[in-house]
């Protein structure tokens, strides 16, 4: 593991790529990181992929979405990932 400070209270964890292989990542997944319980390590979730089918979505939901990003300054990817992050938070308080 390569233990590196960047900068001033920024502290930075880079797996290589051996690593993340013996882990069973691939090297680009995205992780959630929390301090543990007792806050005396660094609990790293990774994020799950999803794959979304465009063509399910009719030409109007298509341009609704891309407006709705444009008003947010979002890319429509952004925009997706930004969605789905408060749709799933959401549910997740629910429970």
């Amino acid at each position: 593991m390569i233990k590196e400070v960047l900068k001033k209270e920024e502290y930075y964890i880079q797996f290589t790529d051996e690593e993340m292989e013996q882990l069973g990542f691939n090297p680009n997944t995205k992780f959630t990181v929390e301090l543990n319980e007792d806050k005396t390590g660094l609990k790293l979730t990774p994020h799950e992929e999803i794959e979304i089918d465009l063509e399910e979505f009719s030409k109007e939901e298509l341009i609704n979405i891309i407006v709705a990003a444009n008003k947010v300054d979002m890319t429509f990817e952004e925009f997706l990932v930004d969605s789905l992050t408060k749709f799933c938070e959401a549910y997740v308080e629910k429970k």
